[in-house]
């Protein structure tokens, strides 16, 4: 396989290791609080964890900024890279992925088989599994066994989706990257599932515009002109919180500058393994511990002691999963 040489000077954007952190652990952190209506009662520790979702709205605008930004870095060519690009996508996902998969079948019936135990008994079927491998629960209608996979889904369609559409966003013409602009914007509008990409374009097209003004495919008076369009767009079509999400995170992109800040960039380089594996570990803490005892003093232990246990365990799955695939492949195009 003949590989072709990056000629753009590779730059690591701090900020973008500081929103994935960031916004991983607002996941976890909302999964730990509100994933169990029976452990938490309403009060500050719960509500300080009931807007964490929002970690996956900033995942989507990062993912509309970073997967553009890798493909003009490495001189993409969607007629001669493109089996590449999936290659590269698939090393990313895949290992940390498949074995989160097993582990949750693996906990789900060691924990069917414990005294007591309240929950849905296992009934994985072939099909189940086949259909997470490669994505398509949420087109299906089909469960998926972990509440946050269903983004991957639409992360997958994402990557189906922008191989196509990057040229025209990069275009030299100011017309046609407008254009392009425009329908992604208007397909929310006529695809309103959200199993599919269509539905989350307007965040994903938040990143998108802080990729082409930071790639210089456009001017900052162009950019903010279709950060406005989009932040019209979005309200009507997200409402203020979400449109909120895609406007802070595309500014931070663009305008925030910082230094190398050790906890952001640890946070930042297990986000994907923290993401996949705070349900099945720390959720299963905190259901334990919700039948051990009620006192608030054992509610809090018991939130350090999951998110604690999350972290080392996403430690663990990227230094021995992620970062030797990434290294083994490094010479490869596209692994971000």
């Amino acid at each position: 396989m003949q590989l072709i040489q990056n000629t753009k000077k590779v730059e690591k954007l701090e900020i973008i290791e500081v929103l994935r952190g960031l916004a991983a652990l607002a996941v976890t952190w909302f999964h730990l609080t509100n994933g169990n209506p029976n452990f938490l009662n309403d009060g500050w520790i719960k509500s300080s964890g009931h807007y964490g979702w929002l970690g996956v709205e900033v995942f989507f605008v990062l993912s509309g900024f970073i997967i553009p930004y890798s493909l003009w870095r490495s001189n993409f060519r969607l007629r001669f890279d493109w089996k590449k690009f999936f290659l590269k996508r698939a090393i990313r996902l895949y290992p940390a992925y498949l074995i989160s998969i097993v582990l949750i079948i693996l906990l789900w019936y060691a924990s069917s088989l414990a005294p007591n135990f309240q929950g849905e008994k296992p009934n994985i079927t072939l099909t189940n599994i086949l259909l997470h491998i490669g994505f398509l629960n949420g087109i299906f209608n089909e469960s998926w066994l972990s509440p946050v996979f269903w983004t991957l889904g639409i992360e997958f369609q994402y990557y189906l989706f922008i191989i196509f559409i990057y040229p025209l966003l990069t275009n030299s013409k100011l017309i046609i990257k407008t254009v392009a602009l425009l329908v992604l914007c208007i397909l929310p509008f006529i695809f309103s599932q959200g199993n599919l990409i269509f539905s989350w374009l307007l965040l994903f097209n938040f990143g998108i515009i802080a990729f082409q003004i930071t790639a210089k495919k456009i001017t900052l008076s162009q950019y903010l002109s279709a950060l406005f369009v989009l932040i019209i767009l979005s309200f009507f079509n997200r409402g203020i919180l979400l449109t909120s999400i895609g406007f802070i995170t595309s500014i931070a992109i663009v305008f925030i500058q910082i230094p190398k800040i050790i906890i952001f960039s640890f946070l930042g380089e297990i986000s994907y393994s923290l993401y996949l594996l705070h349900v099945p570990i720390g959720g299963r803490v905190i259901n334990l511990s919700s039948r051990i005892g009620q006192g608030l003093h054992i509610k809090i232990l018991s939130l350090i002691f999951a998110l604690g246990i999350s972290v080392l365990c996403a430690y663990l799955m990227y230094k021995y999963v992620e970062k030797p695939v990434q290294k083994y492949f490094k010479t490869m195009k596209y692994v971000n």
